[in-house]
């Protein structure tokens, strides 16, 4: 029988990665959201769009999405297989739900449901995302 594997500090890292990126993503801080990226990151949107580089990533999402994002739209992702690589890179698979909470932060419904997959890096010793694509999840 096999144990339960113990985190790793990459492992933890990647944890409060996605947290941190929820939490900025959620208070539509596109300023937060460029630390999470190594400078030549990319991040290819479910729609198809690909954007190169970390401020070029902090501009998409100031100028084209979060102006146009509903108030109780909440960002929540849940990482369900997670490769680590090597002490410094890590793959990631999960998913992000976009759901629609009322004012006491409940939630209602979920709008949007997307597949992710991250590469991850330590950049100077901080865990950053070097490539995301999100991608819209095939029905069987």
């Amino acid at each position: 029988m096999k144990g339960k594997e113990q985190p790793t500090e990459i492992n933890r890292m990647a944890e409060a990665l996605v947290g941190a990126f929820d939490n900025a993503w959620n208070n539509r801080d596109h300023e937060a959201l460029e630390a999470f990226f190594t400078e030549d990151a990319d991040f290819q949107f479910y729609y198809g769009h690909l954007v190169r580089g970390r401020e070029r990533i902090k501009k998409y999402y100031r100028d084209k999405v979060f102006p146009y994002l509903p108030k109780g739209l909440r960002h929540i992702t849940r990482s369900y297989k997670v490769r680590v690589l090597t002490d410094e890179v890590l793959i990631a698979d999960g998913r992000v739900d976009l759901v629609e909470v009322n004012e006491k932060g409940q939630e209602i419904r979920v709008q949007r449901r997307l597949k992710v997959t991250t590469v991850s890096l330590k950049d100077e010793g901080v865990l950053k995302f070097s490539a995301v694509r999100l991608m819209v999840p095939v029905k069987d």
